[in-house]
């Protein structure tokens, strides 16, 4: 009987540490991404996103990861399968058409 007590709160435990490790280790490759970086590296890093799209020519990925305040989306945009910006999801990537350079514009709210 003590022997299935010890092994339920070593699975629990063991449960737990593995369950934040992994929040935790996403975070922290979020943040290892960088500019330029291939679609590939991205993957090998966080795997593969929630969602992914297209918006004006730009593949974007959405990562969901949990942080202090609870679920916070990430987006990773590329241009040319390279990765162009990481920011939160308050933020879309759009291109200034006078002179091509990429601005990054707060999405309206309905």
């Amino acid at each position: 009987m003590r022997n299935l007590y010890l092994k339920t709160i070593l699975g629990l435990l063991f449960a737990i540490f593995f369950i934040f490790g992994c929040a935790s280790s996403q975070k922290g490759g979020v943040r290892s991404i960088k500019p330029g970086m291939d679609k590939s590296d991205v993957l090998d890093i966080l795997g593969d996103p929630k969602l992914s799209s297209r918006e004006h020519g730009l593949d974007r990925w959405t990562y969901s990861i949990d942080g202090p305040t609870g679920e916070e989306l990430t987006y990773i945009f590329f241009e040319k399968d390279k990765v162009s910006y990481i920011g939160p999801a308050t933020e879309k990537k759009t291109t200034d058409d006078k002179n091509g350079e990429s601005q990054f514009k707060p999405l309206k709210e309905n």
